[in-house]
């Protein structure tokens, strides 16, 4: 929840450097990329326009517990980009992920590795957002609208009585235009358990 509530209070979007990510494939083809453009530094940010499963939630969230989802409105944030592409014409590039059998390998080109995996990894569907620096001080973060988050899910690990706490903190950032703020059910669905349990016969 600290980088949601550090994204709402800077209006920024902040990119990471991926040389500490678990997939060492994606950090040492990162590393290659970086490389081939002389740059010094290559910060990431990645999504996903894929609903919920328990991989994302395991993955993604295990290092700030209980994490949380943001939806973004996909027009609102591509205006977002835009804006600051205008600006830094030569730093940011965005787009979805391809995803490859090592076969294929040898046909990637220098400028497609930065959007490129390995087919395990085809069920994330990522959309991938980097800024590229060749000098210092780094690119690490861009502008955007609080505005364009249009839905926030916050973990299924969390208590009934935590969502709430947080439910409210994160309304206060909005002031007044609060996007849609759900508890998690991958854990526990009530809708789908009732189906269930209340068949005809079953007592």
């Amino acid at each position: 929840m600290f980088v949601l509530k550090k994204m709402l209070g800077t209006r920024r979007l902040e990119l990471r450097d991926p040389s500490t990510w678990d997939d060492k494939n994606d950090v040492e083809l990162l590393e290659v990329y970086k490389r081939s453009r002389h740059l010094r530094h290559l910060r990431v940010f990645c999504m996903s326009p894929a609903a919920e499963t328990l991989h994302h939630w395991s993955t993604y969230a295990k290092a700030e517990k209980p994490g949380c989802c943001i939806e973004f409105n996909p027009t609102a944030l591509l205006r977002d980009l835009e804006a600051f592409q205008a600006k830094h014409p030569r730093a940011l590039r965005y787009g979805c992920v391809r995803y490859r059998n090592i076969t294929d390998a040898d046909s990637v080109a220098n400028d497609e590795i930065p959007f490129t995996k390995r087919n395990p990894y085809r069920f994330e569907c990522e959309f991938r957002i980097i800024l590229e620096s060749p000098d210092d001080p780094p690119l690490c973060e861009i502008d955007f609208n609080p505005t364009s988050i249009q839905r926030i899910t916050c973990s299924a690990w969390m208590s009934a009585a935590e969502f709430e706490s947080e439910r409210q903190a994160i309304a206060g950032y909005f002031n007044g235009n609060v996007p849609v703020i759900n508890h998690s059910t991958i854990l526990e669905n009530p809708q789908w358990i009732a189906a269930f349990r209340n068949r005809p016969g079953i007592s």
